[in-house]
């Protein structure tokens, strides 16, 4: 197969992988869900506690990774929000991803889960259901509520800065924001250019705006002027991604005196490159965001 894009090809097959949109392949993606489960389980590095939540309006089910070194002990935290076009679950780089950012940070890591498929704001009612849990249970959970970042991939991304948004409390002292979907913007020259790329373009970018956001609450973070909110800041932009300009943006627009901002342009990516987990450029660059993990945390301590 040939590919059109400079991608790199350590990234394999994933190279002319294109996401499936259709609403039955995304339901049936639900039933796959207790299978990728099985890929957050704890191991000699690691203990993975299961945390299930529910009360009238929510059911959900979330983990906390904590490093062995850290059994019992108070210890700075990063929730993490997990990508999949708000359509698909987690899946199993992104738990490898979790246990590496808790292990090499020495931080408990929150991973969240939440509603898929139905409208907005259902999945945001679930981030700060779970995160007041976290919040108001963080001596239980023995975290250092005063050292406390998130980090979110792609829709993850665009969920961890709403819950941000929506909260203003100041807790949370950083954000790391990967490939992230902000706006329903399709007529910047990304979206214009990267119709057809692999694991995300523009054609599959507006079919899933057009089925999650329906006018229900959502915001278009690079349509608001009031972005006092937003912390100490990582971003990391893919090559050839259809949301790249959305994310430069974002990245001008809260570039200033206000945090400190840190932007990673990778190149010879595309979207969710971090799934070929084995590829030597993905492992280059989740080290470069484990430094800034390490780096946001030292700041705060």
């Amino acid at each position: 197969m040939k590919n059109k894009y400079n991608i790199d090809k350590s990234f394999g097959l994933f190279r002319y992988f294109k996401t499936p949109d259709s609403k039955f392949i995304a339901y049936l993606g639900k039933l796959l869900i207790p299978f990728f489960d099985l890929w957050i389980k704890s191991d000699k590095n690691v203990i993975v506690k299961k945390i299930k939540l529910k009360n009238k309006d929510h059911k959900v089910t979330s983990y906390l990774i904590i490093p062995r070194s850290l059994i019992n002990k108070k210890s700075k935290c990063l929730i993490y929000i997990h990508g999949g076009g708000f359509i698909f679950s987690a899946v199993p780089h992104q738990y490898k991803n979790a246990k590496q950012y808790a292990l090499k940070s020495n931080s408990i890591v929150f991973f969240m889960k939440y509603k898929l498929i139905k409208p907005y704001p259902a999945s945001i009612n679930d981030i700060m259901f779970l995160y007041d849990n976290l919040i108001s249970n963080h001596e239980k959970y023995n975290l250092d509520i005063n050292n406390l970042g998130i980090a979110g991939d792609s829709a993850g991304g665009y969920l961890a800065l709403d819950l941000l948004n929506r909260k203003r409390d100041k807790l949370i002292k950083f954000i790391l924001l990967f490939y992230p979907f902000l706006d329903d913007d399709l007529t910047s020259p990304s979206m214009k250019k990267f119709k057809d790329t692999p694991m995300r373009n523009s054609l599959s970018s507006k079919k899933v705006i057009n089925f999650y956001f329906k006018n229900n609450g959502e915001v278009f973070f690079n349509k608001i002027n009031d972005l006092s909110f937003v912390p100490d800041t990582y971003i990391e932009t893919c090559e050839f991604d259809c949301l790249y300009d959305q994310d430069i943006e974002f990245y001008k627009k809260i570039n200033n005196n206000l945090r400190e901002v840190i932007l990673n342009e990778t190149k010879k990516t595309m979207h969710g490159y971090d799934i070929a987990s084995k590829s030597l450029l993905s492992k280059k660059e989740i080290a470069k965001r484990i430094d800034v993990l390490n780096h946001f945390f030292n700041k705060n301590e």
